[in-house]
């Protein structure tokens, strides 16, 4: 007997991506190898490719929506499905624009960015908070120069990626991991 009724769309990976890959936490300066944000600020949304995309919003991305904007606050894409977590990559530009000054806000704040975490990836010092309460939602911050961070945001929306189903920071942090990796290779 043959099913009728629609097909269920071919996703774009063949197997779920694996963890990124992360080391001890390291001072947030000097950065040993700062990177250059030439790959993101000429088109925030081209940092991640499709299988990027799928590997961390919504596979397949057919129905994924980029959205970049550059104003005072940054420069950022952010990328979201109906059903998907939302992801956002942003170079901040006003307030909180490196790791020391983040830090120094999670101390002031006490609680506010809780869980704090400090690790690092490629050798660039990282941190694992959470800007917005609840379990769904994720936020990564990495140092790529001593004045310059890249914060990665998943905000779940009671929805996760099929590939990271209850680990909104392990998301977080591959798509941090894409980031990174397209810098160094720009």
């Amino acid at each position: 007997m043959v099913a009728c009724g629609p097909q269920q769309p071919k996703p774009t990976l063949s197997q779920r991506p694996e963890a990124a890959k992360t080391g001890q936490a390291l001072p947030f300066t000097p950065i040993q190898q700062p990177l250059s944000l030439n790959g993101l600020t000429a088109d925030p949304c081209r940092i991640l490719n499709r299988e990027q995309v799928a590997a961390t919003v919504a596979d397949p991305p057919d129905d994924v929506k980029a959205t970049p904007r550059s104003d005072e606050l940054g420069i950022r894409c952010s990328w979201v499905q109906w059903g998907a977590p939302l992801i956002s990559v942003v170079v901040p530009s006003r307030t909180l624009t490196n790791l020391d000054e983040l830090a120094k806000y999670h101390e002031k704040r006490a609680g506010n960015l809780e869980p704090w975490a400090e690790t690092s990836m490629y050798g660039l010092p990282v941190v694992i908070y959470r800007e917005v309460p609840g379990p769904a939602n994720c936020d990564v911050a990495v140092g790529i120069t001593d004045t310059t961070m890249i914060h990665v945001g998943l905000v779940g929306n009671q929805t996760h990626s099929q590939y990271w189903e209850n680990d909104p920071c392990g998301n977080a942090l591959k798509t941090t991991e894409f980031v990174i990796n397209a810098l160094r290779n720009h």
